[in-house]
């Protein structure tokens, strides 16, 4: 009898001790539930106009921005293989909605791609001038969609294209340009785009501005495509980064003030972004959203302003267009202390993590092991759009490049020289070999992300 009651005794306090092992359990699960996932991503932002990449001292020109991420991380080297479409070829790609929805995410989609809030229509040849009116019904559809999920987290990936060139919807007097240009500024853009004998030798300039097929009616070589509008857009942007047109522009008398106003209109169109923001960096003021929600905004790929001669994107893989600004902010229930990292981060290893965020590891050790510690990181390929150009980013000091196309191999220390301006191939020989070989060796790695041939913008 009395072994009987022992036996009933220990079997209840077992009981008891796996009741509340669920009960524990159950509270760690309910103070961590599956974050909501934001992410913004914001075509061709540069990490050299935001404050809080690179204080200045001077008014900034994202103060909503900061004020969102003050007390997350900023990102300063989360290095892309790509300077285009990454949130394509890194997120879009492994987060299909199939995943998601068994891993119990709602995702928010609308009409024109799976996980992606567009905020402009498919085709080319959209009137850049609405840009800015196109964002404003998107973001209000995504809050829309946001109000209706209560019980489960959603997924969500916004896309925003209104810093991409052409910048003629940044010379409307909704975009705040009065602010960053002089009267005689506002003269020469109109002087330039008026008068059609100046588009050979300004050429860069006037279609970074306006990108108007019109404007190249005076060309003979493209009055065939006039018809074609896709035919028109990639011959417009060939032109662009044609090193001809470039180098012909920078060597005229104007080239110095023109390139200012290019970057006065980048300017005011960030600020202008960065407004009509707010309520989305704010998660609409709820609360709720704010306790369980990570919410990351980056640059989708970075933007040149001819630092190395280049302007735009795509088509080289200098770390302004390869280095695009990241923010990340925690959900305020997970209390994690992470310092800012300054050190090399892939691209690949952030989409690792939210992978891993959406399958239920919330903790801080995730992060860094994914994040920080993730092996990706050591060594990091990139190449150009035509795919003549690579290069191998190592340990985050040394950088590689191999220009095919103009039989260039360029090594830079970036610990001492940052804006990769100084070749030092010839004083470490022994270093661009080796790092040469780690290349071609890793040159496949680039096929399995995506097709070696065309890209996207």
């Amino acid at each position: 009898m009395r072994r009987l009651v022992f036996a009933s005794i220990l079997a209840g306090s077992c009981i008891g001790l796996v009741a509340g092992a669920v009960t524990y359990r159950r509270e760690v699960e309910r103070n961590y539930p599956p974050p909501n996932i934001l992410i913004l991503s914001l075509c061709s932002l540069r990490k050299a106009e935001m404050e809080i990449f690179n204080p200045t001292g001077q008014p900034s020109l994202t103060p909503r921005i900061d004020r969102a991420f003050r007390s997350g991380l900023a990102l300063d080297q989360v290095y892309s293989s790509f300077g285009w479409t990454n949130l394509a070829l890194y997120f879009l790609r492994a987060f299909d909605q199939k995943f998601l929805n068994d891993q119990g995410y709602d995702v928010i989609a609308d009409e024109l791609r799976p996980l992606q809030v567009s905020v402009r229509a498919s085709t080319v040849d959209d009137d850049p001038a609405q840009m800015v009116h196109h964002i404003h019904p998107k973001l209000q559809y995504l809050q829309g969609r946001i109000s209706l999920h209560r019980s489960r987290p959603f997924f969500a990936y916004v896309h925003i294209k209104y810093m991409h060139y052409p910048y003629k919807d940044g010379l409307n007097p909704n975009s705040g340009w009065d602010k960053f240009l002089s009267p005689e500024e506002k003269l020469h853009i109109e002087r330039v785009l008026r008068e059609p004998q100046l588009l050979r030798e300004k050429l860069p300039f006037a279609l970074t501005l306006s990108g108007e097929p019109d404007l190249l009616k005076s060309l003979p070589e493209f009055r065939p495509l006039e018809s074609d509008p896709v035919r028109v857009f990639f011959g417009l942007y060939n032109l662009m980064v044609d090193r001809i047109s470039l180098a012909q522009w920078a060597s005229h008398e104007d080239y110095e003030k023109e390139l200012g106003i290019l970057r006065k209109v980048y300017r005011a169109k960030l600020n202008k972004l960065d407004e009509i923001l707010e309520p989305v960096l704010d998660l609409y003021g709820r609360q709720d959203l704010k306790d369980n929600t990570i919410l990351i905004l980056m640059g989708d790929h970075g933007e040149a302003f001819m630092e190395h001669g280049h302007l735009g994107h795509a088509m080289h893989v200098y770390d302004e267009i390869l280095t695009p600004p990241v923010l990340v902010r925690f959900p305020r229930v997970w209390r994690l202390h992470i310092e800012n990292l300054q050190k090399q981060v892939y691209m690949g290893s952030l989409a690792d993590w939210i992978m891993s965020a959406v399958k239920g590891r919330n903790r801080e050790g995730d992060f860094r092991e994914t994040v920080v510690g993730n092996p990706k990181n050591e060594y990091i390929i990139s190449r150009n759009c035509s795919n003549s150009i690579h290069s191998l980013r190592w340990d985050g000091r040394w950088k590689f490049i191999v220009d095919r196309a103009n039989r260039e191999k360029m090594l830079f220390d970036l610990q001492t020289d940052p804006k990769e301006m100084v070749n030092v191939a010839e004083q470490h020989p022994d270093l661009a070999a080796r790092l040469e070989l780690e290349l071609t060796a890793r040159l496949g790695d680039l096929d399995a992300i995506t097709d070696p041939t065309p890209c996207q913008l």
